[in-house]
């Protein structure tokens, strides 16, 4: 199983890699009902972190931070209006069943990501977008050619994740204790659980539980990325206030 580094996340990171690790159990509990007492678990532990963060970056909702959260909005019901579109085409009829399958996508995430509270929405957005990013669902997006509208709401997710990870870093001195512990004990939890999740996988030959686990490593492997180029740049600003 690929390791996840774990170490390199912040606080908040490791709320959207619990954030998305709940939305992907929540699905999962009707094939998999063993997996619902983790379930409530993770839940209540990501209600408490939540809890916490919010009275943390309740003020840093900023002007430029709402520039870009209205444009992840924006970017999020032009594509997913686009695809609804192609449901009812009658230029080609053929596009119908490929929007109603990228729809349902969709759906299963969240309809109406834009209504959310912004941290659940960029745990939902990023999720949403693993999903579509593999290559049988980009096939059907470029069919669709809602390929623009896609790159677009991605590059927008990007640039508001980007943004507010800033902000909640800013204030780090200011965060509170509980969310930094729960998200430990969050992250002591999931160490311990892919591992078996991971041989029901493998050695099981349970598709619902391979599903999971390659879900799973696909979110963290964005959200890694993410801190490794605040890494990046933390690094780089240092090497350039030094020159």
């Amino acid at each position: 199983m690929k390791e996840i580094a774990f170490s390199l996340f912040i606080t908040n990171e490791r709320f959207l890699l619990l954030q998305l690790i709940v939305s992907l159990l929540q699905k999962k509990l009707e094939a998999l009902p063993i997996l619902n007492p983790i379930y409530e678990k993770l839940v209540g532990m990501r209600d408490q972190m939540e809890e916490a963060l919010q009275k943390n970056t309740g003020s840093t909702f900023t002007p430029l931070l709402a520039q870009f959260d209205e444009q992840q909005d924006n970017g999020f019901i032009c594509f997913r209006n686009g695809v609804n579109a192609k449901k009812y085409s009658i230029v080609n009829e053929s596009l119908r069943p490929m929007a109603e399958q990228i729809e349902s996508i969709i759906r299963r995430h969240s309809w109406s990501l834009m209504k959310l509270g912004y941290q659940k929405q960029l745990a939902l957005s990023r999720s949403l977008i693993a999903e579509l990013n593999t290559p049988a669902n980009q096939l059907l997006i470029q069919q669709l050619n809602q390929q623009d509208e896609f790159e677009a709401w991605s590059e927008a997710v990007d640039n508001f994740e980007k943004s507010f990870t800033q902000k909640v870093e800013a204030s780090a001195a200011k965060n509170d204790v509980a969310a930094s512990e729960i998200s430990k004990e969050a992250i002591s939890v999931i160490e311990k659980l892919l591992p078996g999740w991971y041989y029901q996988a493998e050695f099981g030959n349970d598709a619902n539980y391979r599903e999971l686990v390659d879900q799973i490593l696909e979110g963290a492997s964005d959200i890694e990325s993410q801190a490794r180029a605040r890494i990046t740049r933390r690094r780089n600003q240092k090497e350039a206030e030094v020159n």
